[in-house]
């Protein structure tokens, strides 16, 4: 899976009735070759990576907004993908856990990963990107 998305709102993408070790284990499963005995390494590292090594046993309930996110990226992280379309990743987040999040997703990028990184937040977007496009209307305008 060399490109892959992560959603605006995070609590759609996980399975209520799943632990964060289940939806991790389960992605592992899916979409990738790694053997059994090897993903609760992989997941403890991804869940350590983002911040969230005491989340392992928890549900999507129990977790903040900004876990959830942090949740998502690390589900993506396990895949390895080459691009990660990231649509209004902090829409609907405090400042602070804002921050977080963004710094996250910057410490995380590995080696030739890339982010398409959608907002209306500027000042985001200024921090994260190497280059801005603009859109109206769905065409690409001059700024």
């Amino acid at each position: 899976p060399r490109f892959q998305m992560l959603f605006q709102n995070p609590y759609s993408t996980l399975n209520p009735k799943m632990t964060v070790q289940a939806m991790l284990e389960e992605t592992l499963e899916v979409n990738t070759d790694v053997p059994h005995e090897e993903r609760p390494g992989q997941i403890k590292e991804v869940l350590e990576q983002v911040g969230l090594p005491h989340k392992l046993l928890s549900y999507p309930t129990e977790l903040s907004g900004g876990e959830r996110r942090r949740v998502g990226l690390a589900r993506l992280l396990l895949l390895q993908p080459s691009l990660i379309v990231a649509d209004e990743p902090v829409a609907g987040l405090d400042a602070s856990i804002k921050a977080k999040v963004v710094d996250l997703m910057m410490e995380t990028r590995q080696p030739g990963m890339s982010y398409i990184f959608i907002s209306h937040d500027l000042h985001v977007i200024r921090y994260v990107a190497d280059r801005i496009l603009v859109m109206f209307l769905g065409t690409i305008v001059p700024f």
